[in-house]
């Protein structure tokens, strides 16, 4: 059960010019949870993920990882506090094979990560943690094919076990449906589950697709013009009234019983 809290955000506030795009936002995620974001286009997700992520710095407020304010440390040094991000558009190396996409990723933490030349034998620890991933989401018959000829689908699982190489100990998940195939959605369901279970990981996702969040969630926090419009459980949240007209509409939207 989720325990104490892991990321924390203190009136956290982003304007471009005249535009406030996250609007005093505070937002407490806790050890062990799955919690969701959503809200429609221009809610100010996406933005305040790069808040937390450090792509970009906060008009005003401020980020505590653990207790400790990281407004102002770079993404790579959040990177090594234990924060690690997959992004909506895809970032993978597509002429490489996916084993070594996983391989860079999993080094990229690691002492030898600006080092091009590096003994075979120093890689192995490298190695043996990407070939664990795939193994462990499923891709290792994958392992030499390069990451062009990979369907979307895949290369989604792809940047997820890049992520995965890293051990993050917070993943920031932003639309990890987005593109899928209706029918690869119930394997991501799967994967994020085992993910959380198997390896005991906080999550923080960015979701449109309404029925993955209900599934997954412990909480789910609701933005709306930049501002955080309620914050509860999926069932709290399904049942609030205005969630319902800001975002979901007259339409009935209860949690899945699965």
């Amino acid at each position: 059960m989720p325990g104490g809290i892991l990321l924390e955000t203190r009136e956290l506030t982003k304007d471009f010019g005249g535009l406030r795009a996250v609007d005093r936002v505070n937002l407490r995620v806790e050890v062990g949870a799955i919690h969701a974001l959503i809200g429609p286009n221009g809610a100010g997700k996406s933005t305040l993920f790069n808040l937390i992520g450090g792509a970009l710095r906060p008009s005003a407020g401020r980020i505590f990882y653990r207790g400790q304010d990281i407004t102002d440390l770079p993404p790579y040094r959040r990177a090594h506090l234990g924060i690690g991000r997959a992004y909506q558009l895809i970032h993978v190396f597509p002429n490489l094979s996916v084993l070594e996409n996983v391989r860079l990723a999993a080094q990229a933490l690691g002492p030898d990560n600006f080092r091009f030349w590096v003994p075979a034998g120093r890689l192995h620890r490298y190695l043996d943690r990407a070939w664990a991933v795939l193994h462990e989401i499923g891709m290792a018959e994958l392992a030499d094919l390069p990451a062009r000829i990979l369907s979307h689908g895949h290369r989604r699982w792809l940047e997820i076990a890049m992520l995965l190489a890293q051990e993050p100990e917070l993943m920031l998940l932003d639309e990890p449906a987005a593109g899928m195939a209706l029918e690869q959605i119930p394997r991501l369901i799967r994967l994020i589950e085992e993910i959380h279970q198997r390896r005991g990981r906080t999550i923080l996702l960015i979701e449109h697709k309404i029925d993955l969040v209900m599934r997954l969630a412990h909480r789910v926090t609701v933005l709306h013009h930049g501002r955080v419009l309620a914050e509860g459980t999926p069932e709290e949240i399904a049942r609030d009234e205005e969630v319902q007209r800001a975002y979901l509409g007259e339409r009935t939207w209860m949690p899945s019983s699965n």
